[in-house]
């Protein structure tokens, strides 16, 4: 955990809950801003005031801009009025620079995102993708966008070893609640160079670490099965392609 805190642990934005009250400003102001898209997950407070874009299992997409150094989101009221910027949302996510990185700990099984404000936004940019790809030198990926600021991506064709490492840190980001930023989804994503993204995926199962003979062991359990166990191994890519569905947008 305390790898994830260092990693991650950046002072974030409190999440503000969204009331449906009425617009902050004019649609003449809000004329003068670009649209950009945040991933939220669809159990979010208030968020069906807000004009949205589902995107498959829960998450979906809302839209703000930038005024006056803070966000301000975009009302089902309003959004007619600005649906021709709204629609230039992925051509703006596309200006938004981002830098992958990795850890001498991972040593390049896993890139992560810098923290920014779009920085787990960066995923609908086909660029960032292929620069992903490029990477991790494949044409597959698997994405992670546990939490708000926290994108890590890893190879789609990852052996066993390093995809139990990306799905630990998956699995650990998500229920951490010491960590500081909006909590998103335990769904995963699937990239594909020159395809963008393309999946998004449940991956219906639990990881539980045990001490056996000194030492921290992972296991598996199905929730498809009523949570039953299965030992010690799993095969990630059978149960992508068995749970993925389409992303849509």
């Amino acid at each position: 955990m305390s790898f994830l805190k260092n990693l991650f642990g950046k002072k974030a934005e409190p999440v503000q809950e969204v009331k449906p009250i009425e617009p902050e400003y004019s649609i003449e102001e809000r004329l003068k801003y670009k649209v950009y898209p945040r991933i939220k997950n669809v159990n979010s407070q208030n968020f069906q005031h807000l004009y949205h874009k589902p995107l498959g299992g829960d998450l979906t997409l809302i839209f703000v801009q930038d005024i006056n150094d803070r966000f301000s989101y975009i009302q089902k009221s309003e959004a007619e009025q600005l649906m021709h910027l709204i629609d230039e949302w992925q051509n703006n996510i596309k200006e938004v620079e981002s830098e992958l990185f990795t850890t001498e700990e991972l040593d390049g099984s896993i890139y992560f995102n810098e923290p920014g404000d779009y920085s787990n936004e960066k995923i609908f940019d086909p660029n960032f993708i292929n620069f992903a790809c490029e990477k991790l030198i494949t044409d597959k990926v698997i994405i992670s966008i546990a939490r708000r600021h926290m994108l890590q991506v890893t190879n789609f064709y990852n052996d066993f070893k390093d995809n139990e490492m990306f799905f630990w840190r998956h699995f650990s980001a998500w229920r951490n609640s010491d960590l500081p930023d909006e909590v998103i989804s335990e769904y995963v994503l699937i990239g594909e160079k020159d395809k963008g993204i393309t999946d998004i995926v449940s991956m219906g199962f639990r990881m539980n670490a045990y001490e056996r003979d000194g030492k921290y062991v992972l296991s598996y359990s199905v929730f498809d099965d009523g949570d039953s166990p299965i030992g010690d191994k799993i095969d990630f890519a059978e149960i992508i392609e068995s749970r993925k569905q389409k992303l849509t947008y």
